[in-house]
């Protein structure tokens, strides 16, 4: 393997230590075969500032790669945090390269609420839309040079982070083969313009989302249930209405509903019936 971004550290989670030396199977592969190994590279620079990314190899890699963006209302979050980097192992255990990549936090030090206007909110959304893109062409370049290399990236992300990749996606049109959605949504505005998009190839669409959700609508209503009044009564479209209208407009598109408020962008991370769908939704983009 051959690191060409700089002098970079590698390293593998207790996870991949273990399965390295008990010689475990993927936990949520349905492909008993899968034993890839899987090395693991941290701060990869990928733009001209601060921003790096983790990657998460498994050397031979299946066509379809994934970058992932962090949640915390634009305003904290970590690309490393625990939860986020076992999805990623996992995925990389199954054979699909993943990235976790930091973005640019806006709203730090000012919070997302309902006082932060809605054209404040939608620059914090489209920095980190803007930056995903950035990963996005870096990733294309076959950073490591490896002779086997992901040919699609399908775009993925918790909370903000999911609202950032279905930004990116479906308003900055980035060229990816689909979006993973934990509980993200889109501003309504630009989901009512998909249909105008039809002719740019749109991105198939796997949402997870909770009924419950009171922060990120898991519908079409107001983020957070802000006041009709207050400066950031911002109208979205959560992962049920951006279904159903990606459904209807011929898109791809599939749907995990879940009985839970927003911490479903947490649990539904770590379910391994969901891991299951989310591996086949990687698979279905070939």
């Amino acid at each position: 393997m051959r690191p060409v971004l700089g002098a970079w550290k590698q390293w593998a989670s207790p996870f991949l230590f273990l399965t390295f030396i008990l010689g475990l199977q993927p936990v949520w592969s349905q492909d008993s075969t899968s034993t890839f190994d899987v090395s693991v590279f941290l701060g990869l620079p990928y733009s001209e500032g601060s921003l790096e990314l983790d990657l998460y190899n498994p050397g031979s890699s299946r066509t379809v790669g994934v970058l992932f963006l962090h949640g915390g209302g634009f305003s904290g979050g970590r690309r490393d945090h625990v939860l986020y980097s076992d999805w990623c192992s996992i995925l990389a255990k199954n054979g699909f390269t993943a990235a976790s990549a930091s973005y640019r936090l806006r709203q730090k030090d000012k919070g997302f609420g309902c006082d932060i206007p809605i054209a404040e909110k939608r620059k914090a959304v489209d920095w980190a839309g803007q930056d995903a893109l950035t990963a996005l062409r870096m990733l294309k370049t076959n950073p490591l040079g490896q002779s086997s290399w992901p040919e699609k990236w399908v775009l993925a992300g918790s909370s903000a982070g999911a609202e950032a990749v279905l930004h990116a996606g479906y308003s900055l049109n980035a060229e990816v083969a689909g979006i993973v959605s934990f509980s993200g949504a889109l501003d309504a505005s630009s989901a009512e313009e998909l249909a105008g998009q039809l002719d740019l190839n749109l991105p198939a669409l796997l949402a997870i989302h909770g009924r419950q959700d009171r922060i990120v609508p898991f519908g079409a209503a107001v983020h957070r249930e802000c006041d009709s009044a207050s400066a950031g009564a911002w109208m979205l479209e959560g992962g049920g209405a951006l279904y159903a209208r990606l459904k209807k407009l011929g898109i791809s598109a599939e749907l995990i509903a879940l009985d839970e408020d927003h911490s479903a962008c947490n649990s539904a991370m770590q379910n391994a019936e969901i891991m299951q769908k989310v591996l086949r939704f990687l698979r279905s983009q070939k």
